[in-house]
Formats: structure tokens, sequence, C-alpha cells
């Protein structure tokens, strides 16, 4: 995912901090922006961010597609097993790539997508990340 220093990085859909925690360890100099729409789930993440005593995370108690966040002004997004849950995906999609700067990356990961009939499958992520011509893919 290329998590490092100096980057300014958001995870959408941070649940309890599973990611987070990590990844704003490894990214110290780094502004770690963790999303969630549910407030129990932030006030864990807040929790968790003062056990380790880490000062570079920021919590945002919102829905993916309003982030508040300026224009061009993160370097790294990152959603793990959330997209599949995006009802609003479009305006999530026009949110991402307002607030992504020119030369960032967009990540997706969902692990458990297409284990169920009718589930999300892989194929579907592609489809809809590249059906708006906002992003393109690469490996």
């Amino acid at each position: 995912m290329g998590v490092h220093r100096g980057l300014d990085i958001l995870e959408i859909g941070c649940g309890p901090g599973y990611f987070t925690i990590p990844t704003a360890k490894m990214a110290e100099d780094s502004n770690v922006y963790a999303l969630d729409l549910s407030p129990l789930m932030i006030k864990n993440v807040k929790k968790k961010v003062k056990k380790h005593g880490l000062e570079n995370v920021k919590t945002i108690t919102s829905t993916a597609n309003n982030t508040g966040l300026d224009d061009e002004s993160i370097d790294l997004i990152f959603c793990i097993d959330v997209l599949s849950d995006i009802t609003d995906i479009d305006d999530t999609l026009r949110e991402m790539h307002r607030i992504l700067k020119s030369d960032g990356t967009l990540s997706v990961f969902e692990p458990h997508a297409g284990f169920e009939p009718g589930a999300w499958k892989p194929e579907k992520s592609m489809k809809i990340l590249t059906s708006t011509g906002l992003f393109s893919l690469h490996e």
C-alpha cells in the first residue's frame, strides 16, 4: 500500500482501528484520518490512539461521501472490506477523487467479497472503480 512517513492518509471505514493504529505507527510524521459512520467505532479508535500515545491520528465521524477534508489534500486513501457496504458509491467515489492528490493512491481490498450467493464480487469492485472515469487500476 505504500505507507510511509510524510503522507496524508485517510482510512475509510476504520471500524475499531484495526488498521488505523499500525498505519499511524508506520507513518509517524503523517496525518492519519480515521473515518467511520459509527460514533462507537470512532470512540474505540480514540481509546486506542490514546493508549498507544499517537498524536498523528484525527478521527472523522461521517459518511464516506462527506469527509470534510480539503481538495487534493490526501496522498493515500485505503478502504479495507468497506466498499461493498457503501450505498452511495458514486458520491463516495467523487468525494475520494476530490480529496485525493493528483499523484495519490486509492487502495481497495475486499477480502470477504464473493463468498455468499449474490455477494459482492471482485469484478464488481473493478467495474465500479473504473466506470466513472475518475480512477484507473494498477497492480
